[in-house]
């Protein structure tokens, strides 16, 4: 059966009706296309965030360990000036 018996029996109600339906089948599958792209995009950026938000992590816990340790240096320091100041000025321990 081809297009133009099919569409002298089934009117032009019929016609349209199935040209819309067809129209809404294609519109739905490039939907359904654009929705899988944006997805896998979606995916892609979601994984190298986390990679640079890993880096980030990293970054800070490496620093806050250096900063620690500059700390406890800072501290042995300080404990002997103010023991040098202390006998400088008379104190005895």
């Amino acid at each position: 059966m081809d297009w133009i018996t099919f569409c002298k029996e089934a009117g032009i109600a019929g016609t349209l009706t199935v040209a819309g339906i067809v129209i809404l089948l294609l519109l739905i599958k490039w939907i359904l296309e654009q929705f899988k792209v944006e997805l896998t995009a979606n995916r892609d950026e979601r994984t190298q965030y986390l990679k640079r938000l890993e880096a980030i992590d990293s970054g800070m816990r490496e620093h806050s360990t250096r900063a620690q340790e500059f700390q406890k240096e800072v501290f042995a320091q300080h404990k002997e000036i103010i023991e040098i100041v202390g006998r400088i000025n008379g104190y005895k321990h």
